[in-house]
């Protein structure tokens, strides 16, 4: 386990994935691991989880000055671009882990990205500007088009699955939808209490979330329903104890998960049944970023203290912790380098994690998963324990998977 001491100087961390497997008698779906198969049973050496140090793929020529505040990846996931305070915005060749270009957003940098479906136009604006939104050529890296979007700075931006429209919430506490092609204002939406934190679209109905405030802002725990087509509120998720600043659907459009969000190291994450409008399990744990995988069934987190772990999304149980926690020696230590934000890319091939803190280098990191369906053999059971986890790796250190 990693230790980290306040006079060291901390290099950017990412996160391995152990590969378990046991053949054998089948597993039945509700059984639990500690019912069904003892932790030394499947944990060796080599495939337990892993030193946050190990499997690191850096993007060595990252340059950011500041806190990581954005990453987007496009839905092909051949590009990244990264977003920090007062800096330039990286974009970036995945495949290669090249720099291709920087775009200047201005003084102030982008704090949050969006990025269209077809990787061609870049949404930036920044919460310490006057609440323009820049649109940007990603192929040239040319301005396109401003919008005067908010009174104050822009906290967080989302694009509809099909691009055409744009949403932007505001620290002034509203939330705007503009039409992409046209640049010309749909809706303003009213009603929050505190400035919007985070939004979320979901990729098969046509209702978006959001969420108000931030760590220690209590003025709005609630989260919001809204219909994209005609801009009114659907419904109100309340009995939450914190504000969410990270917001997550469901691939099938019917749970929502909600986060405390960038560098919290305290609270924990509801997974919410939108029909009832009630929370159906809870994480006690404080995520930077949580997002189902492909099948739905369970929720890959990056949490405060460099832990990545997998979830069942259905009950909240853990799964499998992938990489261990850093042990920090004191608080003062612990404020100067954390992870502050992620994202993993929509095949679940990708995930890339961001740093803050000034020990931590303001790198990128970036780790190749292979996280496969579900696989049910037959009724009631799953095949083996692999099947059932069913987590694999491209490790690029102990180098499990050719």
């Amino acid at each position: 386990m990693l230790s980290i001491k306040k006079s060291r100087a901390f290099p950017a961390i990412i996160y391995g994935i152990a590969l378990s497997v046991i053949v054998g008698t089948p597993i039945p779906i509700q059984a639990s691991i500690d019912q069904q198969v003892a932790p030394q049973q499947v944990l060796t050496k080599q495939n337990k989880p892993l030193n946050p140090e190990e499997g690191i793929d850096f993007l060595k020529e990252s340059k950011h000055s500041y806190d990581i505040e954005s990453l987007v990846i496009s839905r092909d996931g051949q590009t990244l671009v990264s977003g920090s305070l007062y800096d330039k915005i990286h974009v970036w060749n995945m495949k290669n882990k090249k720099l291709i270009r920087t775009i200047n957003p201005g003084k102030n940098g982008s704090t949050t990205l969006a990025l269209s479906p077809d990787g061609q136009n870049l949404y930036t604006g920044t919460y310490l500007e006057s609440g323009i939104v820049q649109v940007w050529n990603i192929k040239t890296g040319k301005l396109i088009r401003r919008i005067n979007s908010h009174k104050s700075g822009i906290s967080n931006l989302t694009l509809t699955p099909d691009g055409k429209t744009l949403i932007a919430a505001g620290q002034d506490k509203t939330i705007k939808l503009w039409n992409t092609q046209t640049g010309k204002l749909i809706h303003t939406l009213k009603g929050n209490n505190a400035p919007v934190s985070a939004i979320a679209v979901s990729s098969n109905k046509n209702i978006f979330a959001t969420s108000a405030g931030i760590q220690g802002d209590s003025r709005d725990l609630t989260i919001r329903l809204w219909d994209i087509k005609t801009g009114k509120l659907l419904k109100t998720l309340t009995n939450s104890i914190q504000a969410a600043g990270f917001l997550a659907f469901s691939p099938d459009g019917k749970n929502l998960i909600s986060a405390r969000g960038k560098s919290s190291d305290y609270g924990r994450t509801n997974i919410w049944n939108l029909s009832t409008g009630k929370i159906t399990a809870t994480i006690p744990k404080s995520l930077i970023y949580i997002g189902f995988t492909s099948d739905g069934k369970r929720l890959l987190s990056v949490d405060s203290a460099y832990g990545v772990d997998l979830w069942d999304a259905a009950t909240g149980a853990n799964i499998s912790q992938i990489v261990e926690q850093v042990k920090f020696e004191d608080d003062r230590t612990y404020s100067r380098v954390y992870p502050n934000t992620a994202v993993m890319s929509q095949d679940n091939k990708t995930l890339v994690i961001g740093e803050g803190g000034v020990l931590s280098g303001y790198r990128i990191g970036i780790r190749q998963l292979n996280l496969q369906p579900l696989v049910k053999k037959k009724p009631g059971f799953y095949q083996n324990f692999h099947d059932y986890y069913n987590l694999s790796i491209r490790n690029p250190v102990s180098n499990i998977l050719n």
